[in-house]
């Protein structure tokens, strides 16, 4: 085998052992929290399971949730101000957002503190983050709630220290959980019994890493120590060659910190305009409702949230159900992954005029993925995506179910 170079970092470790920290430090702190595997890797979750997270519009105000219990009944969009739809209705940030809330007991240190919330309740914060649960997440290991499409205020979960080497991170790919370099380059192992004729750099370790958990430090070979996981010396792309082409190439595979979850044997893969995406077993495309509406930008996909986001789009309840109808799992069907069963309105609403599942509308058992009902759209052949993008307004419609790791917000 030849190899090209040595590349190194600078550092050691980011944490004291393993790929995860059984007892994470918390520096003297006592927060409620525990560190949990899940598919965008090891992160802070409730002792219950969970998963934690901050939120974008926190960072502007340090010391303060914006996040709060106010009902708000009108929004402002530019100069014009409109009234939320069913208002009396609409739950506040914080009853979709709980949040962490401190014992009497609490005790801060390292990175963790707390801030005092507008009722007076202080609330648990990491590396100056407060930090939420979501009512979106129904089992330990969910992270539903930062499938948006609002980048800018976007809910992200709250990663727990993954145990990597200082200078690496991980990075969701439609193979799983890559391990890369903070500049985004992929690392690799050799495929088992090939030999390589595209060249590539071991990852040198400085002379001061040790071996802990599942990384190990090795001999490249040339005298220079070299990071290995899980027994795998570890490799990227010299300058001039692009990850895809080592993938490309046959002889190397991506160093994965996790592989990704299965998803139920019947959901195909397929490639569209937008990358890989999921499709029935007729081939027509899964489609999910995204929304986000009001002066916290707040989530409007709930069972229970105004009827008047999806009617703007496809009409009343009956039209609505004929064009976008859910994926029905088989009896018996369980979840698979970040894909679950969930009782599902159908039609979603009889009033436009009020909230989607209301008492005594019909449920059937269908497919959700990341917490959200599937839909195939009536009006679309297989291999054709139109109904992706379908929205009314700014903030919510329907967007195809796009692999992870593969598609326009990065997720």
């Amino acid at each position: 085998m030849i190899w090209r170079g040595i590349l190194l970092l600078a550092g050691a470790w980011l944490v004291p052992s393993g790929a995860i920290a059984a007892k994470p430090d918390f520096g003297g702190a006592n927060p409620p929290v525990r560190v949990q595997m899940t598919e965008e890797g090891p992160v802070f979750a409730t002792r219950q399971g969970r998963t934690l997270y901050s939120w974008a519009r926190d960072d502007g105000t340090p010391g303060k949730s914006q996040c709060t219990g106010e009902h708000f009944t009108t929004n402002r969009i530019m100069a014009f101000v409109f009234p939320l739809p069913v208002a009396a209705k609409r739950r506040s940030c914080a009853e979709k957002w709980l949040p962490l809330i401190a014992d009497k007991g609490a005790r801060t240190g390292g990175a963790w503190s707390l801030i005092t919330r507008d009722d007076g309740k202080r609330q648990w914060a990491y590396a100056g983050h407060p930090l939420y649960s979501s009512t979106k997440d129904q089992r330990p290991g969910d992270v539903n709630g930062n499938m948006e499409r609002n980048a800018d205020q976007a809910w992200r979960p709250a990663l727990a220290p993954a145990g990597l080497p200082a200078g690496l991170k991980l990075v969701r790919r439609v193979e799983g959980l890559a391990i890369a370099t903070a500049d985004n380059r992929l690392l690799f192992r050799a495929k088992a019994g090939q030999g390589a004729a595209l060249p590539l750099t071991p990852l040198a370790a400085p002379a001061i890493a040790q071996s802990r958990g599942d990384w190990t430090v090795t001999d490249s070979g040339t005298g220079q120590a070299q990071y290995a996981f899980r027994r795998d010396p570890l490799f990227l792309a010299p300058e001039g060659i692009s990850d895809d082409a080592v993938l490309q190439s046959g002889e190397w595979q991506l160093a994965l910190f996790k592989d990704a979850t299965p998803v139920p044997p019947h959901i195909r893969t397929v490639m569209t305009l937008v990358g890989q995406a999921y499709a029935a077993p007729s081939g027509k495309l899964l489609y999910a409702f995204n929304c986000n509406y009001g002066p916290e930008d707040l989530a409007c996909d709930d069972p229970g949230d105004a009827a008047v986001y999806y009617s703007t789009i496809c009409g009343s309840g009956e039209e609505c159900a004929r064009q976008w109808q859910p994926l029905l799992a088989d009896k018996g069907a369980r979840p698979v992954g970040e894909w679950t069963v969930k009782d599902v309105a159908y039609p979603l609403f009889t009033d436009a005029t009020d909230v989607t599942y209301p008492a005594g509308t019909p449920r059937v058992k269908a497919w959700a993925y990341k917490g959200r009902p599937v839909y195939t759209f009536a009006d679309e052949e297989p291999g054709e995506m139109m109904g992706h993008g379908m929205w009314s307004l700014a903030g919510f419609g329907f967007y195809a179910v796009q692999v992870p790791g593969n598609h326009e917000t990065g997720r």
